[in-house]
Formats: structure tokens, sequence, C-alpha cells
């Protein structure tokens, strides 16, 4: 045998043996760390089953309940909050029965903006061939409260999970949403979308502060029916 071509063969052997050290020993790593990790020394499967763990696991929800109703009842005395957050649960049970269904269905009190949305969302299922279904909310609670020039916005953060489909795949996922619920009291600072602030009902003059229990024109005994001047402005996830 020629002797260029033994000292070829002998490097390609060390090359090969070099090559399979270094894959045994990645293969070994991989499996401690994937032991370390997930429990289980096949990494593929780990994932698997970390994946199919976060599909039943409820995402938390950052609760800001004993903080911020103090003020926002400081602000609205009348607001029931346990009646606004099933408002809230009934918006996002009305959101995802209009995805499911890919038919827009009536929800109380919905911006124009919300609206739009969902045909929007509806329209990318259908381009995507996918299908959402058996939404479950575990958790509701307050996020956020804003009061600035003129609007009140309350924001909800839900954790909930739901099923997308599509040909190939069907996958529960949990996250969670945010439901922005809005009260517009001096609609000169805003556009006028919502109309919802409140006027006297004797004189018919807008009453652009909060907290006023009769009219600073007529002297008219406002009543403030809570159902009717806060808006479900948008629903998005988070």
């Amino acid at each position: 045998m020629d002797f260029t071509v033994l000292i070829i063969l002998i490097v390609v052997s060390i090359i090969m043996i070099i090559l399979v050290g270094v894959f045994i020993y990645m293969k070994n790593k991989l499996s401690n760390i994937s032991k370390q990790v997930f429990g289980t020394s096949n990494i593929i499967e780990g994932f698997k089953n970390q994946e199919l763990e976060l599909s039943e696991t409820p995402k938390s929800v950052s609760s800001m309940d004993s903080v911020l109703i103090p003020k926002i009842k400081k602000d609205f005395p009348e607001l029931e909050i346990d009646s606004i957050k099933s408002s809230v649960d009934n918006t996002l049970i009305k959101y995802f029965k209009s995805l499911e269904k890919k038919k827009i269905q009536s929800i109380e009190n919905a911006s124009d903006k919300l609206t739009s949305k969902i045909l929007h969302e509806i329209e990318s299922l259908n381009n995507k061939q996918e299908s959402i279904h058996s939404m479950k909310i575990h958790r509701t609670v307050i996020n956020s409260y804003k009061n600035n020039k003129g609007t009140c916005v309350i924001t909800f953060q839900s954790s909930l999970e739901y099923i997308k489909e599509s040909k190939k795949v069907k996958k529960k996922i949990q996250t969670r949403f945010n439901t922005n619920m809005i009260y517009v009291y001096n609609e000169d600072n805003v556009d006028g979308e919502y109309g919802v602030s409140l006027n006297c009902k004797n004189c018919g003059a807008p009453i652009k502060e909060l907290g006023v229990k009769s009219c600073p024109y007529c002297g008219t005994g406002i009543m403030i029916t809570t159902s009717k001047i806060w808006k479900i402005d948008d629903v998005y996830e988070n």
C-alpha cells in the first residue's frame, strides 16, 4: 500500500474517532442537562413534557384589587366591582364565542374599536384556516386604573385558556387577556366615538366632573346608571 494513502487513512480514522468522541460527549452532556431540567434523559421527551405542563398550568395575573378598588370607589361610590368583573368575563366569553362561530356576537356597550378588532381576528382565522374553541376563564382581577383628561379607564386582567386548532395541530393555550373599560365624563378631550358622557335629564347640560350629585346648572339630582356610562373599549392578549 502506498505510504501516502496509509497516512490519509490514519488521519481520516483519527478524525472519525474524534468526531465519534465529540458526539458521545455531547449526547451525554445533553442527557445530563435534560435530567437536571426536565427529569428525563431524553431531551425531546423533556420538551414535550414541559409543553404539556405549560398547556395545563393557568397563567398568573397581576392583581391590584386591594390598592385600586378604594381609588375607584372614591370616584365611583355606586360602582359594584363584582358586577363589573362579571361584565368583563361575559365580554371575554362573547369575544371568544365570536371567534369560535366566526360571527360577531352581541357585546353590551362594546366600542366600534372592539367590534372592528373582532372582525379582523375572524378574517385572520379564516385566512389561516384555524379555529378557536373551549375557552375557560380561570380568574379576573383589576390590573390598573387611570383617571386623566376627562376619561377613566379600568384595565382588568384575566387568566384563561382556549384551544386553537388547524388541519395539522390542536393545541391548548394558557394565556392572559386584558380588558379595558372606559368612562368618558368630559368629551371635550376625546373623539366622538364613545358618546357615553353623562348629561342632566332636566336641562341636558353635560356633567363634566366626577362625584357630582346635582346638576351645576339647574340643581337637578344626578342619578348615575353604571351599566350605561362604562364602555368596553378593547380586549387584547397580554
